[in-house]
């Protein structure tokens, strides 16, 4: 996994060098400001990201499975069930552990995501994750060099990168499925999504820099000299 990661940490990083942004917004909403001191590299604050997205969607997973144990106890047909499942006290108990293993694991998701956004809000301060505002102004200010490719060229990496994305969301949902029919325990599921997660984000960043260069050439923008057709 180690090594998966490694290879596409590399390619992340090659792709996001060149349009790396340093005039980036504040990210106080996650308790990051723009003076703080980053002292994850790039690759390490990847990794926290991509796990932290495979942990909450574990979680959120085992979350939602407790919830359709409790619907026994709590639906409109918990009367017979609790009278199947034996006394008052052995079926109120069973409810009390559900109830807890519910709110362990909702902390446990919401925490995931609270360490998902510190995660993404460092990567945007060190440019690794630009958004459309910050790569339109790199290719305006000579930040960002356009690839040089023709307009049908541009449309046609562009498809074939949205096609990337679309099926490393498919690989997700597969793995998500996998879980829940117990074909893969908790460590394959974390380090295959988180996996998944990565090639998602590097072909979502490109297909994003392509969308950025066809707007700045292409549109009729005063940031950008508008020589040619509209992205459809």
């Amino acid at each position: 996994m180690k090594r998966l990661l490694c290879v596409i940490f590399s390619a992340l990083m090659v792709a996001g060098s060149a349009s790396s942004v340093y005039a980036l917004p504040r990210y106080e909403e996650v308790g990051i400001e723009e003076s703080q001191t980053i002292t994850a590299s790039s690759s390490e604050l990847w990794t926290q990201f991509a796990e932290a997205e495979a942990y909450k969607k574990l979680y959120e997973m085992q979350e939602k499975a407790v919830k359709e144990q409790l619907r026994l106890y709590e639906g409109p047909s918990a009367a017979a069930y609790l009278y199947q499942s034996g006394t008052a006290s052995q079926a109120y108990a069973q409810w009390s552990e559900l109830k807890s293993q519910e709110s362990a694991l909702k902390l446990k998701k919401e925490q995931y995501e609270w360490q998902k956004k510190q995660a993404e809000a460092s990567l945007k301060l060190l440019g690794e994750k630009p958004g459309k505002a910050e790569l339109q102004y790199a290719l305006y200010t000579g930040t960002l060099t356009p690839s040089g490719l023709a307009y049908d060229a541009l449309l046609a990496k562009r498809y074939s990168l949205q096609m990337q994305e679309e099926q490393n969301e498919l690989e997700k949902k597969n793995l998500e499925y996998q879980y829940q029919l117990g074909q893969i325990d908790d460590s394959s599921f974390i380090s295959g999504f988180a996996a998944a997660v990565l090639k998602k984000e590097e072909s979502k960043q490109q297909r994003e820099q392509i969308d950025a260069e066809i707007e700045y050439l292409y549109s009729p923008s005063p940031a950008g000299p508008a020589a040619g057709p509209l992205l459809p």
